[in-house]
């Protein structure tokens, strides 16, 4: 991306309003740790270019919390919750902790599958709360927490012609700063159609064919071919169980 600039929320919000980014494909939404997470008027600013067929990543700890939880000192209200569940399609799960210090990909995701991990830190002075969160469809998981399935860490979803990526943390938190910048760049080449699931199915079936039986009951065979390197295969079931 060779045009690009950085702009605060109240600008953001009176440069959607006035119609100035009408151009702009690619937001990327960094809440990090604010209370509220989304004023009602940015939250209808971020629907907005939703609406218009344009894609957004968020990205904060406490989004989910702030918004879902209903719990003292949060904010949410139907506005607000509304982007949450029925945009970025999202369920918020829990408020999480420090136990929950490493990013790691999900690594069947066609977009984000080959991305880095990396160690989550607490760079809030002792508030460290990465949202555990749920997809609601047609929303995929793409990042976990320690590579738990049970404990999501971000997502993506493309409904009516926009693209969006929620992580519920921050991506100032990742320590790694080749990950930071790889979850960056790949949401961009998503978000423009510079990769697709497609390609990476085609990539994928020089590695690994067609199950048998399929439907499968107590066993199948996965024909592997085209290994030049250590991989894992990890198999869920649809309750998320590897």
């Amino acid at each position: 991306c060779t045009t690009y600039t950085s702009i605060p929320a109240s600008l953001f919000v009176k440069a959607v309003n006035n119609g100035v980014l009408v151009d702009v494909n690619s937001i990327f939404y960094n809440v990090a740790w604010t209370f509220p997470a989304f004023k009602d008027a940015e939250a209808e600013a971020v629907k907005a270019v939703l609406n218009s067929g344009r894609n957004v990543l968020v990205a904060g700890q406490d989004i989910g919390w702030d918004i879902m939880s209903g719990a003292d000192g949060s904010n949410g209200n139907e506005i607000t919750q509304d982007l949450y569940t029925n945009y970025l399609c999202a369920r918020f799960i829990d408020d999480g902790s420090s136990a929950s210090n490493q990013l790691t990909a999900v690594t069947t995701d066609s977009i984000y599958g080959q991305a880095g991990n990396s160690t989550i830190t607490d760079v809030y002075s002792g508030n460290m709360y990465p949202d555990q969160i749920d997809t609601l469809s047609p929303a995929v998981p793409t990042f976990l927490y320690k590579n738990n399935n049970a404990k999501r860490a971000a997502l993506r979803v493309e409904k009516n012609n926009y693209k969006a990526v929620y992580f519920g943390v921050g991506l100032e938190m990742l320590s790694t700063v080749s990950v930071r910048n790889q979850i960056i760049k790949l949401t961009y080449d998503w978000f423009n159609e510079l990769i697709s699931s497609a390609e990476f199915d085609q990539a994928m079936a020089k590695i690994m064919g067609q199950n048998f039986p399929n439907p499968a009951d107590h066993f199948t065979t996965i024909p592997m071919g085209e290994i030049r390197k250590d991989m894992t295969v990890v198999v869920s079931d649809l309750q998320g169980r590897q």
